[in-house]
């Protein structure tokens, strides 16, 4: 029994190391490219600079990007009562305005009104 827990302890160490490490934590650069599934913002046009991605909503983004996104890719999945849209806010996603509404598929590589303004996400079912 003791052996049996010890080689169950460590596949479930295994899978969730590999699940860490194939985990995207930055945009590929310059390529507007984002892993299914994802948001990602850029501080430069045409998705150059640092990047990052989202998997889900965030009301603060971190300070890198913070009010500093000029580029866009949502990567989300569609499916029946699946949030594909994502709407990027000036504030926090409950009370800001609402700078740009991405459709899943949609890449932006620049948006002068939305550009240098964001600073949290939602994910929703339309927009």
């Amino acid at each position: 029994m003791k052996m049996r827990m010890k080689v169950l302890a460590a596949s479930v160490a295994a899978l969730a190391g590999a699940l860490v490490v194939s985990a995207p934590n930055a945009a590929s650069a310059g390529t507007g490219n984002c892993a299914r599934g994802y948001f990602c913002a850029w501080v430069d046009a045409n998705y150059d600079g640092a990047g990052a991605t989202w998997a889900g909503s965030d009301s603060i983004w971190p300070s890198f990007i913070w009010n500093e996104d000029s580029s866009w890719s949502n990567n989300g999945i569609q499916g029946p009562g699946v949030p594909a849209w994502v709407r990027v806010y000036s504030l926090n996603f409950q009370q800001g305005s609402q700078n740009l509404c991405i459709g899943p598929g949609q890449k932006i590589s620049y948006n002068a009104g939305a550009n240098d303004n964001g600073q949290s996400h939602g994910w929703y079912s339309g927009c």
